[in-house]
């Protein structure tokens, strides 16, 4: 979507470069350095020599311009339609430098790669804690005749809560990210300034006894019995996710087609079953389950064979998907 690359593996060079800048990033922040240098501000004053977290954020700031740069320049003379391309066409984008666009472009990758595979661990993580859910979601993906399509999930009101409990059950984000007060407000008797950071812990809002029953359980069945619950997992207001759309409809079809094709079980050793850490989170500014074990058992070979064709019958060139998705996008705009 954003550059017409198609990423056919998990350990593609692409993907590499994306983990390897991304864990370069949080070290950083996460360093003992840029802790003291948030806590008192006032240090951030010093000289380059005695200031190393300087240093640390301008290599990755270099190396993130010189990845999301290559990428835009990529997808810019890609043939077909992708978002590097339609960012152009944009107002708003006449008076941005390339180094501004390929952040806006190279972010939205970024950010799709990273949560979405989180939420998918989360998910296998509820299978193994909560197999009744999976059960009870596979039954009613019976209901369709085969592999399920995007025009079925309108008719599959479980995965629905399913995937919603997903992104509720274990918050990616569990501090959310900050935001800004753009007027002075006041809360529970306390006075907010204009300006003021301000941070929403999807922690405590998605684990809440009070709006929650039985909160720390996996129960997708609350979401039908109401559908009016608030969930936090994309943000609020303006500075909202931008792709929550892309990203529950991919999780939707992703997951559908997950529990209608295997049974996601415990692995086992020597007789005995690997048990998994429901709250062995890992501890950053995405929070996903730390790695576990899990095996992904075929539910038929008839199912097999479905999956098999699928894939040898899909078109697999990007240009061709993506011109697809413009013509999809167009006819819809009317």
């Amino acid at each position: 979507m954003a550059y017409s690359r198609r990423i056919e593996s998990y350990d593609a060079e692409t993907i590499r470069e994306l983990a390897e800048l991304t864990d370069g990033l949080l070290k950083a922040v996460k360093s003992s350095q840029s802790v003291l240098v948030e806590i008192f501000p006032i240090l951030n004053l010093l000289p380059r020599w005695l200031a190393p977290w300087k240093v640390a954020g301008d290599i990755a700031h270099e190396r993130t311009v010189s990845l999301f740069g290559s990428n835009l320049t990529y997808g810019q003379n890609r043939a077909s339609w992708n978002w590097a391309k339609a960012a152009l066409e944009i107002k708003e984008a006449q008076g941005m430098s390339h180094d501004e666009m390929s952040y806006i472009i190279g972010v939205l990758f970024e950010a799709g790669s990273d949560t979405t595979t989180g939420v998918l661990k989360v998910f296998v993580l509820a299978c193994l804690t909560f197999p009744e859910a999976m059960t009870k979601a596979q039954e009613e993906l019976e209901q369709v005749s085969g592999l399920p399509s995007f025009s079925d999930l309108d008719r599959l009101p479980y995965l629905n809560a399913f995937v919603k409990e997903c992104l509720r059950w274990r918050p990616l984000a569990p501090f959310g990210f900050p935001h800004a007060v753009d007027a002075d407000d006041e809360y529970m008797g306390y006075h907010i300034p204009k300006g003021s950071t301000v941070i929403a812990n999807h922690w405590t809002l998605d684990l809440d006894e009070n709006i929650f029953e039985c909160a720390t359980d996996f129960r997708p069945e609350r979401w039908i019995e109401n559908p009016n619950l608030p969930l936090a997992a994309f943000g609020f207001g303006r500075r909202g996710c931008i792709g929550r759309h892309v990203a529950y409809n991919s999780l939707l079809i992703t997951i559908g087609r997950i529990l209608w094709t295997y049974d996601v079980t415990h692995r086992y050793k020597d007789g005995k079953k690997i048990e998994v850490d429901p709250w062995n989170m890992q501890q950053n500014m995405t929070s996903s389950p730390e790695d576990f074990e899990a095996v992904f058992r075929i539910r038929s070979l008839e199912r097999q064979k479905t999956v098999e064709d699928e894939w040898n019958t899909a078109e697999k060139d990007p240009e061709a998907i993506m011109n697809h998705v413009r013509s999809l996008a167009t006819s819809s705009a009317r």
